[in-house]
């Protein structure tokens, strides 16, 4: 468990997933981060060791998306 996870959604097609948290407005981003990221460290040993390319992830705001491509 994350704290401050308001939700997780995921999306998979062959050869990748992609796994979406968000955060409650009140939680620190930076800090959201290092647990993710701790997560992360935790999975990647019970992986498959013969994986394309190890998990990562990447902070967005949607706020900074544009609104009219």
């Amino acid at each position: 468990a994350i704290p401050g996870l308001d939700s997780l959604s995921s999306n998979s097609v062959l050869g990748s997933t992609s796994i979406t948290l968000q955060f409650a407005l009140d939680r620190d981003i930076d800090a959201a981060s290092l647990d993710v990221q701790s997560a992360i460290s935790k999975v990647s040993r019970s992986l498959p060791p013969d994986m394309p390319s190890p998990p990562s992830f990447r902070k967005v705001n949607p706020a900074d998306a544009p609104i009219l491509l």
